[in-house]
């Protein structure tokens, strides 16, 4: 199983990398530049943790669609698409609207979260619990 984190970068993103991969996930990356996802990788892989990088820009959302779908090929069904653009506050969203900086913000998170990526299957309840 594994989490995406688009718009991965040295600090926030690498921090969530590790949180996520710490639990046992395999962690992948996004954002615009490979060498600069490699090196990401390569830090989150001398920690442990298994990691790769697919470079796509958020603003098209068929590369974005297509970065993560070769993610989930490489690590494993996605449980999570994480965008860090998604922490600015809704006040930015709504100021951003008429701008195009607002494709980064609502098309990249979008097209993060619904690319068609394999999906862990839902856990059974465990026995004698109720639905």
């Amino acid at each position: 199983m594994s989490i995406v984190i688009v718009g991965a970068g040295p600090n926030l993103g690498l921090a969530v990398g590790r949180r996520f991969g710490r639990e046992g996930l395999a962690v992948g990356l996004v954002s615009r530049t490979q060498s600069k996802l490699d090196d990401l990788a390569t830090q989150l892989e001398s920690d442990g943790i298994t990691a790769a990088g697919a470079a796509a820009d958020i603003r098209d959302s068929d590369a974005l669609a297509g970065a993560i779908a070769s993610l989930a090929e490489r690590l494993g069904p996605v449980a999570f698409s994480a965008s860090l653009l998604a922490l600015y506050t809704i006040d930015c969203l709504f100021n951003a609207m008429m701008n195009p900086v607002y494709t980064v913000f609502a098309g990249g998170l979008t097209a993060a979260a619904c690319a068609p990526a394999p999906r862990p299957a839902p856990r059974a309840a465990p026995a004698g619990a109720s639905p």
